[in-house]
């Protein structure tokens, strides 16, 4: 099976698929009832760490159904769940990057890959539940995200098998450099949908972000404090350097 593609048996009854993303290559565990319906039990955010999100061979209406679920996850708990749809009773996850930041994210590559607005109007209150919670209840008085959980870069090879987010890449920068890129995804939603307040609101607290992550993990000569590949990666791809740093950025 190639990276980003998915595979199905051609059989019929309960079926296990599984789904390799680009350049990670984490699986994502599929459920196939009777082979009609896809139904997403781990890992629904990994697909958000590289840019070919939705490069996959499933309809777009499955992936919707997934979405709705993972709002309903959210209605019922009071925040993002850890399945989507649930499977067990239990209490959401923290507002973590690489999970919960789904809600955001998987809306928007979607409008993007198929330019249907239905989905963003159906999942703009949970993207913004979501952004508005990370902002009130874990952005500090410098801006960033420095305390609670996060999952970090879980693979990295070098983890501890037993704590797989004890990478080199420090969690509070990865969580960092994922809200300025959430953030930016948010104040565009809000424009094609026409809430333009809101699209300026989330542009300041983007811009708000971006600045305070420069302030705290880039150097004026454009090098970050924690030297990873992950670390360039994301923060190249997500936009946290200024555009004289990028040549610097990208030699390291």
């Amino acid at each position: 099976m190639s990276p980003g593609k998915f595979g199905r048996p051609e059989r019929s009854g309960p079926q296990l698929g599984l789904l390799s993303i680009g350049e990670i290559g984490s699986p994502l565990r599929w459920d196939l009832v009777s082979g009609t319906r896809q139904v997403l039990t781990l890992w629904i955010s990994t697909q958000l760490t590289t840019q070919t999100v939705v490069e996959i061979t499933i309809e777009k209406e499955r992936f919707f159904v997934n979405v709705e679920d993972l709002a309903a996850g959210q209605k019922r708990f009071g925040g993002v769940p850890m399945f989507a749809p649930e499977l067990f009773r239990g209490s959401p996850m923290p507002l973590t990057a690489l999970w919960a930041d789904v809600t955001v994210s998987l809306p928007w590559h979607l409008y993007q890959e198929y330019g249907d607005r239905e989905v963003l109007e159906r999942q703009y209150w949970s993207a913004k539940s979501y952004i508005d919670g990370v902002e009130a209840t874990m952005l500090d008085e410098n801006d960033l995200i420095s305390t609670g959980f996060q999952y970090g870069d879980w693979v990295d090879p070098d983890a501890p098998p037993k704590n797989p987010g004890a990478g080199k890449t420090n969690t509070f920068l990865i969580a960092g450099v994922f809200y300025i890129r959430t953030t930016a995804e948010m104040a565009q939603i809000a424009e094609v949908l026409g809430e333009q307040a809101d699209a300026e609101r989330y542009w300041t607290l983007h811009r708000r972000v971006r600045d305070a992550f420069r302030r705290e993990w880039i150097t004026p000569s454009g090098r970050l404090v924690n030297e990873t590949v992950s670390a360039y990666s994301l923060a190249v791809c997500f936009g946290a350097f200024e555009d004289d740093q990028m040549e610097v950025a990208g030699r390291r």
